[in-house]
């Protein structure tokens, strides 16, 4: 930080520097063509020999005294300086700065910035040799002059060995091709070198012992040193590789699964033998978002659903794992409902199909089909195609089907844990049919049924509102009490959404039409 600001101090002084000089018409100061950009002069008595600032606009600023200069001194200085325009010193100089003020720690950084400063002096002495000896007693008798944002003939006060090269006549010479492959080279090995180095940090006792606890593998470097969480997102990897997105909305691999083997047979132990809510639940996470097929040799879903079926074992309060338990279940009923019904067969033969199953196969299906056929109709119709009107209406043929056979159905699984969501999700599709048809009060009805339905995990845990349809049209309707009693009847079983019922319902009372939608309120 301290380097940082001394970086922007310095660019702040080398900014008032440029303001308080004068712009000044140097002879034979034409726009250096070999740097393709133009160069202004300006004079300052702020500065004690000719410097270089900027970035992108290079100026040249000189002493006072440079209209007493001899000619061949003046044409020497300006080349000078456009040297450094031409090799673009002062953005090397900055870049090198700002290298320094990340890398303060290390030596080399500052080898570099020095090494830098040094060379690029001696590449443009060519260019102005003699006017070296005139200056350096201009800078003994007047001090260093500013260089944090600049590159002069000062070179960064090395110009006693500078002079002494120059007597040498020791001047620059050109870098072989064979030098910059060998200087290339080596820069990347530095790279390498860098990237390679990790920090390590010594896990305490405590940590130490947890991961024995559960099983970590055998020879991980990350043994007792990683949370819970990401520990079991390690192992989720192990078995499933590791995938990262990209622009297209994908998933791609950049680590190769490896479902068998040593490491694999460590991670499978380790999970089965976790004693870690917290472990379990964020392997399932992983798990969840992994893509279906290809390299994916084994069920994802099932794997996730087993651990987090031990996390609740664990855990039974673990919102996360109940929350993501009932989004695998649903992800597979949808699944289901579509590989049986709604892919295989034509829309007006589905509910004939539906009624071939067996009971506990419509039970299980006929909640999401009913709601999914009115949201079909829905969509569709907002199309305003009448070629669509059959489509629309055999759709919410379905849906009422698929309703009253799951109402007439229910008595027979009172005791399935879904029993409750079976009562919800049929009347939230008949009070959506009866609010379509103009029957307010049926739909009213309807609601109300649905809201004293018995309570189910997936109600409790869900993140998402079926009826979110049916209460904006009821509150659109005027019937804003009973969207009230509902969202704050339902919010008394609720977990995940007890917060935004109670809000929504707050809000209706108010005056205001707010809406949910997924996680929270945003209007209704």
């Amino acid at each position: 930080m301290a380097l940082c600001i001394r970086l922007w101090r310095g660019w702040q002084d080398a900014s008032r520097l440029v303001r308080a000089s004068q712009l000044i018409s140097v002879p034979d100061s034409r726009e250096s063509r070999a740097a393709n950009r133009q160069i202004l002069f300006r004079e300052s008595s702020l500065v004690a020999a000719p410097l270089t600032v900027g970035l992108r606009a290079p100026v040249i600023i000189l002493p006072l005294e440079w209209r007493q200069w001899p000619q061949a001194t003046l044409r020497a200085v300006v080349a000078h300086e456009r040297a450094h325009v031409r090799r673009w010193d002062t953005l090397t100089t900055f870049l090198a700065r700002i290298n320094c003020a990340v890398f303060w720690f290390h030596p080399l950084a500052w080898w570099l910035e020095r090494r830098l400063a040094v060379t690029a002096e001696q590449a443009c002495d060519e260019s102005a040799a003699e006017v070296l000896l005139d200056m350096a007693k201009a800078v003994r008798s007047r001090g260093r002059r500013l260089a944090w944002h600049g590159v002069g003939i000062d070179g960064g006060g090395v110009l006693a060995e500078r002079i002494e090269r120059i007597l040498r006549y020791e001047l620059a010479r050109g870098v072989s091709l064979t030098r910059k492959v060998v200087l290339a080279s080596s820069a990347l090995g530095v790279i390498f070198s860098v990237a390679a180095c990790h920090r390590s940090v010594a896990p305490s006792k405590a940590a130490r012992q947890q991961a024995r606890d559960e099983g970590a593998l055998v020879g991980d470097p990350y043994r007792g040193a990683l949370s819970s969480r990401r520990l079991g997102e390690h192992y989720a990897k192990v078995l499933a590789g590791n995938w990262v997105p990209t622009g297209s909305n994908e998933l791609h691999a950049v680590v190769a699964p490896e479902p068998q083997g040593p490491r694999a047979d460590a991670a499978r132990r380790a999970l089965a033998e976790s004693n870690d809510d917290v472990l379990l639940t964020s392997a399932a996470h992983y798990f969840m978002r992994l893509p279906r097929g290809g390299w994916i040799r084994f069920d994802p879903d099932s794997l996730a659903q087993s651990c987090l079926e031990r996390a609740l074992r664990l855990n039974p309060r673990s919102i996360p794992a109940h929350m993501a338990l009932v989004e695998i279940k649903g992800a597979q009923r949808t699944s289901r409902m579509y590989e049986l019904i709604l892919r295989k067969v034509p829309l007006v033969s589905q509910h004939a199909a539906v009624s071939a199953l067996s009971a506990p196969e419509r039970f299980e299906l006929l909640p999401e089909l009913a709601l999914a056929a009115y949201g079909q109709a829905a969509g569709a119709a907002r199309n305003d195609d009448e070629n669509l009107a059959a489509y629309v209406g055999q759709a919410l043929e379905n849906s009422r089907s698929y309703a009253e056979d799951l109402l007439a159905l229910a008595p027979s699984f009172r005791t399935d844990p879904r029993y409750g969501d079976a009562i919800y999700k049929a009347n939230v599709a008949l009070g959506s049919l009866a609010l379509r048809d103009g029957k307010t009060k049926v739909a009213v009805e309807h609601l109300q049924r649905a809201s004293e339905a018995p309570a189910t995990e997936e109600w409790a845990y869900t993140q998402g509102l079926d009826a979110r349809d049916l209460l904006r049209d009821l509150l659109a309707a005027g019937e804003r009490e009973a969207v009230i009693d509902f969202l704050e009847h339902r919010a008394e079983t609720a977990v995940v959404l007890r917060d935004p019922l109670r809000e929504a319902a707050a809000a209706i009372r108010r005056g205001e039409t707010p809406r949910l939608d997924g996680w929270e309120v945003v209007g209704l």
